[in-house]
């Protein structure tokens, strides 16, 4: 069964307030779970000071980082039950939902390495002073999550502030709370002393707004819309605390000549259709050379209109997308891009599928600068094409929004490959290939995209705080 309670304390609390998570797919419900109020909140919140200023505190460091190894352990262990509810929550393909709850136990694995090896420096002060660094952890974290990639996303998050030895309370999106509160049930199995890790489902106007201004958190990490990263940063302000921010994207893809078309079109294609568009730093513009526009656009439409389409247990290429708020809003857009640009493929709903929130495979081409389908992050399957002239041209289109999350280049010369990286406003350049890395590479993004980095060893930045201690040693 799955759990349909908050996890507060390692003890699964019921409220009279419910919330119902809808199967994007097939627009059935899930099931209901436990939301949040104020009470629960501060119940969350002081279970986690408890166990930072107690149990967890009192935990070495490699003893945390085996508790993380068995967590990793314990999610390949339940992979097809996680997997099975990503696919209903999210509208992923089943292969796309093990595919992600691999990477949230590869989160685990990562930082049960990382968990001793957290260190502070010397500083050469002269023969009468001792002067070093210690590293503690920050304490409370909060961890407001997405729901494109649920399990991903409280992996990315939670399993290096635990390393670093804070605690956490979670509050999963309210289209995604089943996923997480089978990851608590884990916890416990793996041996996480209870108040480590509080998890708490509920509305983000609510439970989200109560979370993010408490008193008692010493830090943030959120990821979502900018208006909402925006509001989290408002509250967090008011209690001067530290807030780690992944928001929006309008990521360009750059193919120059000497691209091979057959290369950008395959890489475009996964720059926007992967998770139907709905990644952060989705590939959401291409903007091509004007040399191979015409063959790049072919193959994109070719390959576009072979996307199949379809129920995520069928394993098809593409899904749904999370709800019919979000359905509307693609749909909107599409409106607005057939006003200003030429549709190129797609456009509408697929014929065969009656149900869900599904949208064809989408290709503007002709697209300027400043409409909105080249400006707005519409995260869905809607990939804007433009054309330039030469490399300045190029930068200037790819800089030319509010956002900077990532971007792609692709080229033979190497050597414009890194200049153009260095001029790019990017937290992400990913040169010949799109959706590069690992959980060892930074993320993050600049300008409205947000603020930080996460994963690899930038993010222990996040959960630790610098302590200077000197000495005087002198006689």
């Amino acid at each position: 069964m799955t759990p349909n309670r908050l996890f507060i304390d390692n003890q699964w609390i019921n409220t009279n307030d419910t919330l119902a998570s809808i199967n994007p797919a097939d627009e059935s419900i899930i099931g209901e779970v436990a939301c949040a109020g104020q009470a629960e909140v501060d119940a969350a919140v002081a279970a986690a000071r408890r166990a930072l200023n107690g149990v967890w505190r009192k935990t070495t460091p490699w003893e945390r980082g085996r508790v993380l190894a068995k967590i990793s352990a314990l999610i390949l262990q339940n992979i097809n039950a996680l997997a099975d509810m990503e696919m209903r929550e999210t509208g992923k393909p089943i292969t796309a939902a093990h595919g992600a709850v691999h990477s949230a136990a590869r989160y685990f694995e990562f930082y049960a390495g990382v968990a001793d090896k957290i260190q502070g420096t010397s500083i050469p002060l002269g023969e009468n002073y001792v002067d070093f660094t210690l590293r503690e952890p920050l304490g409370v974290t909060a961890h407001i999550l997405p729901w494109n990639v649920p399990l991903n996303m409280l992996a990315r998050g939670v399993a290096p502030a635990l390393a670093a030895g804070c605690t956490a309370v979670v509050k999963p999106a309210e289209q995604t709370p089943h996923g997480a509160l089978q990851l608590a049930q884990i916890f416990i199995d793996a041996g996480l002393p209870p108040g480590v890790v509080n998890i708490i489902n509920g509305r983000g106007e609510t439970t989200g707004a109560m979370l993010s201004s408490h008193p008692g958190i010493d830090g943030i990490t959120f990821t979502g819309s900018v208006a909402t990263g925006a509001a989290v940063m408002r509250a967090a302000a008011e209690h001067i605390k530290p807030v780690v921010l992944e928001l929006g994207g309008k990521s360009p893809i750059i193919a120059f000549a000497d691209a091979k078309p057959e290369k950008v079109a395959t890489e475009a294609c996964k720059g926007i259709y992967s998770n139907t568009g709905q990644y952060c730093d989705a590939g959401s513009r291409l903007l091509l050379n004007d040399r191979i526009h015409d063959a790049v656009l072919e193959l994109v439409v070719e390959k576009s209109r072979a996307i199949n389409v379809g129920m995520p247990a069928e394993n098809v290429d593409m899904g749904p997308l999370i709800s019919d708020e979000q359905h509307r809003r693609v749909m909107d857009y599409i409106r607005r891009g057939k006003e200003s640009a030429v549709l190129a493929c797609g456009g509408g709903r697929p014929a065969t599928l009656e149900k869900g929130y599904f949208v064809e495979p989408t290709v503007f081409d002709q697209v300027d600068v400043g409409t909105d389908i080249s400006q707005h992050e519409i995260f869905g399957p809607v990939l804007s094409v433009s054309y330039f002239g030469d490399e300045d041209e190029a930068l200037h289109i790819a800089n030319s929004t509010d956002f900077g999350l990532a971007a792609g280049i692709f080229t033979q010369d190497i050597s414009r490959a890194l200049r153009l990286a260095s001029k790019l406003d990017a937290g992400t350049v990913y040169v010949n290939e799109y959706f590069s890395g690992e959980i060892a590479s930074p993320f993050g993004g600049v300008k409205k995209s947000g603020i930080g980095r996460e994963r690899g060893l930038e993010t222990l930045a996040n959960y630790t705080r610098i302590k200077n201690v000197i000495i005087n040693i002198s006689s």
